[in-house]
């Protein structure tokens, strides 16, 4: 009888192992998960940059003739392409010997890694206004197309910001300084006047990136090549390429500007601008008239009075212009000095690009008289 119970438990036993042993060999397995094919599939995505300007921050205040005006600036956004500081005032004690009380301020930008840029300007004698525009470029390289493989567009933008964004002036701060000269010659007047209010617009022009999924190009050879034709079509980036010439020389400059050298047939308009706007620019045309005026003055004294002589000078700086919608623009620079010209230019979509250069106005030397320079 005891042995009949011992041999019934083993067959239990055995009977409740197979069972162990078959669940788990034929049953799913719950800790193992099967492969998804939705995680482990890639995308390509284009990726190109376009120009951005932020919203335009204001700084005002007051520069006085005892102490400058001194302040700073940072910014939290990567891939920071330039700044613009534009610092406009109107002289508050011009008296009516406007050209005996105007007062001259100066802008000067300290960036971060010790490189400053000043300019200046006096107030208009009729407006009693005066403007100063400096452009501090810090990215001039050309950020050019990719393409990235992720999962999904939010993975490609976390690796666009881990693997492509330019740090290097995020948080870092620009010093703003401002100072005056009162212009007034009268003491009485000059111990009054103790300087001016201004504002400073300042803004930062950044890269932005687009990111865009390219099309499939599977299923069938004719959808294949559709597809593609497709997207090599709107995957190409909108880029404003710049070619110009000369870029140094002696005043007085003309400077031709070509805005499309890809002949590139989305472009439906052209904006240029030049700068710094204190200085005498003018397009070749207008220069021209002014050469002719001045020629018909020394051939007919009697027609064109001296006063137009006196003033030629100032004439060229009131026709100056600092924007153009030509494609092909053509300047001429009057003074020495540093200019850049910004081309933007729009397709039918509304994207835009940008791109700048440099013009150097070169100074004349002349030789002392023992010889040397």
């Amino acid at each position: 009888m005891r042995k009949r119970h011992i041999f019934i438990s083993l067959v239990s036993t055995f009977l409740l192992l197979g069972t162990g042993i078959g669940y788990l060999l034929y049953s799913p397995q719950k800790n193992m998960r099967t492969p998804d094919d939705s995680q482990s599939e890639t995308h390509s995505y284009d990726v190109t940059w376009q120009t951005t300007s932020r919203t335009t921050s204001h700084m005002s205040g007051f520069a006085s003739t005892d102490s400058d005006y001194v302040n700073t600036v940072s910014f939290g956004s990567p891939n920071l392409k330039e700044i613009r500081f534009t610092l406009n005032w109107t002289d508050d004690k011009a008296t009516v010997l406007n050209r005996c009380g105007l007062d001259t301020l100066t802008l000067q930008i300290t960036s971060p890694d010790g490189t400053t840029v000043r300019d200046f300007a006096k107030s208009a004698p009729k407006t009693k206004h005066g403007s100063v525009e400096i452009t501090i470029p810090l990215k001039t390289e050309r950020l050019e197309p990719l393409t990235l493989r992720s999962r999904d567009r939010s993975e490609a933008a976390s690796q666009l910001r881990e693997s492509y964004d330019d740090y290097t002036w995020v948080n870092k701060a620009f010093t703003v300084r401002v100072s005056v000269r009162v212009g007034e010659i009268r003491p009485l007047k000059r111990m009054v006047d103790r300087g001016n209010d201004f504002d400073l617009a300042i803004t930062p022009v950044f890269y932005t990136a687009s990111i865009m999924e390219l099309a499939s190009t599977a299923i069938t050879t004719n959808n294949s090549q559709e597809s593609m034709g497709s997207t090599n079509e709107t995957s190409e980036p909108l880029t404003a390429q710049i070619k110009a010439g000369p870029l140094e020389g002696y005043p007085p400059l003309a400077v031709h500007f070509y805005g499309n050298p890809k002949n590139d047939t989305r472009i439906v308009s052209y904006q240029w601008e030049f700068g710094p706007t204190t200085a005498p620019i003018i397009p070749q045309s207008k220069y021209h008239e002014t050469r002719v005026s001045l020629l018909l003055f020394f051939l007919c004294p009697f027609v064109y009075p001296i006063i137009y002589l006196l003033f030629f000078v100032h004439r060229a700086r009131v026709n100056s212009e600092y924007v153009s919608t030509e494609c092909d623009p053509t300047m001429v620079f009057l003074s020495t000095g540093n200019y850049w010209a910004t081309l933007t230019v729009t397709d039918a979509q509304g994207h835009t690009a940008s791109d700048t250069v440099w013009v150097t106005v070169l100074q004349y030397v002349y030789p002392d008289n023992d010889g040397t320079t």
